[in-house]
């Protein structure tokens, strides 16, 4: 039985891999076309998986009052992170208006605790003028067993409820808006501050936590494991036990 488990669990973990190899390709390309423009009036209830991650460029105005805030939450993924960087802060999310009237809701960037802090303390949190930027289309999140209640009051979420947001912000339209995280800019990141949070890059749409490479080495263990089971059993079942004879007496 054991045998027959690791086998199978074998077999999962290397179709899991050849499955991320081809997820992680298949990203790289789209992130890698050139940057479009979001469709006018996107809304979430069209059929946007095509361009889920593709770079898109966005035009608008922050509406005021309509800042939230996800934390707490870890910096966003970078290849020089190292282990003095502050990790725990939070992201900003503002409600952006489009000229066509379309409202887009934006991750505008993360923040370490203290400068978070501050944020939330402003009077006005979203800043005058026209904004324009590149970013990605996100989903929002499902909430699991041991996630609090976002607390709205103190315009906390704890996880990214797609609707609850919406509702927060104002949003009186049928159709949810679309969630836009907006990108890091090349060679132009600077030093972390109130109006420079810090944006997601590129690279990290292509990390996971389970790696193809994890999945490879897991697959190898269990299929081993299941190997040395199978030659155990027929060692075992090559010895021939004659049955011990009984007199009667």
């Amino acid at each position: 039985m054991v045998t027959v488990t690791t086998a199978y669990l074998g077999t999962w973990q290397t179709e899991r891999y050849y499955w991320k190899v081809d997820l992680i390709n298949e990203r790289t390309k789209e992130l890698s076309e050139s940057v479009s423009e979001l469709p006018k009036n996107a809304t979430a209830s069209d059929d946007i998986d095509d361009i889920e991650y593709r770079q898109l460029r966005l035009e608008g105005k922050f509406q005021p009052g309509s800042t939230f805030y996800l934390y707490p939450r870890s910096a966003p993924a970078d290849p020089s992170d190292s282990v003095a960087r502050v990790k725990s802060g939070g992201y900003i999310y503002s409600l952006l208006q489009r000229e066509d009237g379309t409202p887009v809701i934006v991750n505008r960037g993360w923040l370490p605790r203290k400068l978070l802090d501050v944020h939330m303390a402003l009077d006005k949190k979203e800043g005058d003028g026209k904004v324009s930027f590149v970013g990605v289309l996100r989903h929002g999140e499902v909430k699991n067993n041991f996630t609090p209640d976002n607390d709205l009051e103190k315009r906390q979420f704890f996880y990214l409820d797609h609707e609850e947001m919406t509702d927060a912000m104002g949003v009186t339209s049928v159709d949810l808006p679309v969630i836009v995280d907006a990108l890091a800019v090349d060679g132009g990141s600077g030093e972390v501050a109130l109006d420079n949070p810090v944006r997601k890059s590129i690279a990290s749409y292509l990390e996971f936590y389970m790696t193809p490479e994890k999945h490879a080495g897991y697959a190898a263990t269990c299929i081993a494991a299941a190997v040395m089971g199978v030659l155990r059993f027929k060692k075992g079942g090559a010895r021939v036990r004659r049955a011990p004879r009984f007199e009667h007496r």
